[in-house]
């Protein structure tokens, strides 16, 4: 993700090199360094001990660690980063185990930054999935705190890469928890209701925590409605009016129908081929919200179908009084006055409509065809 690559770069900027003379290492907690590699410090905690007089004969191991840490996280590309790599995984408890408590205070300080950086390098010489998980929340707390100062766009960038590594997580371990329960939270932020459900559905099965699985039970309720209208709205895309309208009862029965659900029942029904029961859908959605054009739009439809053409033209024109830039009521309405015969209304309406949406091939073959028909009545007349 470039945002991540170009945000933690600025912090390869804070580390020095140590480059020891040919021939020459230098102790580090009994370890042994090849000169010839030079090695990573953070410039300023550097300075400081120095200063202190900690650093006159040799280098603290943690001092090491941090400045590799710093370059392998913050520049994914750096020449030396497969030496550092292997230097980390040689002393791999005492590194993992360092790296991860730093990551943790950074976290628990709110220097979300830092902490991904610490997380990011842990993932890279760990196979460890709570590194992973852990690297995935610094991420999506960076995100909120921009989502939270109204750069919703890029912050939502932030919390898709979360998203994108916890799912990266549960292809290669489809029995880790803590990624279900997160993911759940994403996809509910991003409205996709289905994965959400099914996800901290997955998360029940597997979590034995009864506190989290209560926290999930009442997620689950309250996405119930949005869930329902998403999987009705997929079911009628795929022409699967019935599954739809079960799916859309539901909530009915349940007292938590509003005019969306009436809407989408209206839609159902008419898929389904029962009109009457689909205008009365239609019509009550009308009752509870007047400023939705779409109801409008599918009632005219309705009455456009079954002939009664002044009567759809009545409800477009109602629509076009709520919403005067539906290119589609203007469409429709213009289609119901061609039916009358009444020419040059239904081409104005057309021509309208192919101002607003002049994209739509269907508006300009109908606005071509009237235009060629107007313009040759003029020249017969």
């Amino acid at each position: 993700m470039n945002e991540i690559d170009n945000l933690f770069l600025k912090y390869t900027k804070q580390v020095s090199f140590i480059q020891l003379k040919e021939g020459k290492s230098i102790g580090v907690t009994g370890l042994n360094i090849d000169s010839s590699i030079p090695l990573p410090i953070v410039t300023d905690k550097f300075i400081e001990d120095i200063k202190n007089e900690k650093m006159l004969d040799s280098i603290p191991l943690e001092r090491i660690i941090e400045g590799m840490v710093y370059i392998i996280g913050a520049d994914t590309e750096f020449r030396y980063n497969k030496y550092y790599i292997d230097f980390l995984k040689s002393i791999l408890e005492i590194s993992t185990k360092y790296i991860f408590k730093e990551g943790l205070s950074h976290f628990e300080n709110r220097s979300y930054e830092l902490s991904a950086l610490y997380f990011r390098t842990l993932s890279m010489i760990s196979p460890n999935y709570d590194y992973k998980f852990y690297y995935a929340l610094s991420i999506e707390a960076i995100g909120k705190e921009l989502i939270e100062k109204e750069e919703i766009e890029e912050g939502n960038k932030f919390i898709i890469e979360s998203k994108n590594i916890l799912e990266k997580i549960i292809e290669e371990d489809n029995n880790y928890y803590p990624a279900y329960y997160k993911l759940g939270y994403y996809y509910k932020h991003f409205n996709e209701f289905i994965k959400a459900k099914l996800t901290w559905e997955k998360a029940l099965i597997l979590d034995v925590d009864e506190n989290s699985k209560n926290e999930i039970r009442f997620e689950l309720d309250k996405i119930e409605k949005d869930y329902a209208i998403e999987l009705a709205k997929w079911q009628i895309e795929n022409m699967n009016y019935g599954q739809a309208i079960d799916e859309l009862q539901k909530l009915v029965g349940k007292g938590k129908d509003d005019f969306y659900v009436d809407y989408l029942l209206g839609i159902a029904y008419s898929g389904f081929g029962d009109l009457e029961l689909a205008k009365n859908f239609l019509i009550a959605a009308l009752d509870k919200n007047k400023e939705y054009s779409d109801i409008y739009n599918e009632l005219g439809i309705l009455y456009f179908n079954e002939g009664e053409i002044k009567k759809a033209i009545e409800v477009f024109t109602e629509g076009i009084k709520i919403s005067d830039d539906d290119y589609r009521l203007y469409f429709n309405r213009g289609l119901g006055y061609l039916n009358l015969g009444e020419i040059m209304k239904g081409y104005n309406d057309i021509k309208l409509a192919n101002k607003l949406n002049p994209s739509d091939e269907n508006i300009l073959n109908q606005l071509d065809a009237l235009e060629n028909f107007v313009s040759n009545n003029n020249e017969e007349a």
